[in-house]
């Protein structure tokens, strides 16, 4: 058996945590598995793990291993596209993570038009409205917002999240127009529950504003309806529920067509970084470069998310 397959099976064992899940995700028996880790043991005449009725970890030496491990299978994976012709016609899949709100109303139209370009690439889309650990889930790029302190990840900034606040005419009618931030506390003002996860303004019922003097302005918004996907937001805000104040995106189409109307723009003042999120290391996939090639042009190409 040859040492790459023993060195890739000693990654998945790792990654699956058990000699048991890492036997079922590359199809094999348990006792298969072992097998190799055992020959892979007496290769290098160490203990790779530690080993307990109930769980496995890795020793000192298993750490070590496992990092040039890694480096030789993503070097291999890289020498096998080159000589395959992936770097002409890049092939593979891409497991993308989005947050809910940016990846239904930006993102799957970029990636629509990316697959007509590159037929041979497969978008696995993963939607959460929570970062989830990259390594743990097997996702090779991410789209999001704001920073993130995960030093490990390499992130390409491809845009600007401008906050908006806008309604619709038929509400304005029938509520008034606000003047100034203060306003909204007579209003019915849509909130997003997962505000304080994305940007970190803690009190998720609070609107940031920016006085003409200069003057930060925090209000504490009320409303008869919260909802914790930001594609509802949008929605809601179109039936006349309220006003909500959130990104740009999720109402550009809108806001051109006058069927919402932004309000208090001379108050906002805030804009959050829009960052490409990838693995460290010294060579990228082509089917990785193209794609994160592709997703910083179209997002260049948007002026509601540029500088």
């Amino acid at each position: 058996m040859d040492r790459l397959t023993l060195l890739n099976t000693f990654i998945y064992v790792t990654e699956a945590g058990s000699f048991s899940s890492a036997a079922r995700l590359l199809g094999q028996t348990q006792s298969q598995v072992s097998k190799m880790i055992r020959r892979l043991e007496e290769e290098f005449q160490v203990s790779l793990f530690h080993r307990t009725t109930r769980k496995i970890t890795l020793t000192e030496e298993g750490q070590n291993l496992l990092i040039h491990a890694k480096a030789i299978i993503e070097r291999f994976n890289i020498a096998q596209e080159d000589l395959q012709g992936y770097q002409s016609d890049p092939k593979g899949k891409i497991r993308l993570l989005t947050s809910n709100g940016i990846g239904g109303s930006v993102v799957i139209e970029i990636i629509a038009k990316f697959l007509n370009y590159y037929p041979h690439i497969q978008i696995d889309h993963v939607v959460s409205d929570q970062f989830i650990n990259m390594v743990e889930n097997q996702i090779d790029v991410a789209i999001w917002l704001g920073n993130l302190k995960d030093s490990t990840l390499r992130a390409r900034k491809i845009g600007l999240i401008r906050p908006i606040t806008a309604a619709t005419p038929t509400y304005l009618k029938k509520n008034g127009m606000p003047k100034k931030p203060e306003d909204l506390i007579n209003h019915n003002c849509i909130s997003f529950t997962r505000l304080g996860q994305f940007i970190g303004l803690g009190n998720r019922n609070t609107w940031q504003y920016l006085d003409k003097d200069g003057t930060p302005k925090s209000i504490e918004i009320r409303g008869n309806y919260q909802v914790d996907q930001s594609l509802f937001i949008a929605k809601a805000a179109m039936l006349d529920i309220g006003i909500y104040k959130g990104p740009s995106y999720l109402f550009f189409d809108m806001l051109n067509t006058g069927e919402l109307i932004e309000i208090l723009s001379e108050y906002e003042f805030e804009t959050f970084p829009i960052y490409l999120l990838y693995h460290a290391g010294d060579f990228i996939p082509s089917r990785i470069k193209v794609f994160m090639d592709f997703i910083s042009d179209e997002f260049r190409l948007r002026t509601y998310l540029s500088e």
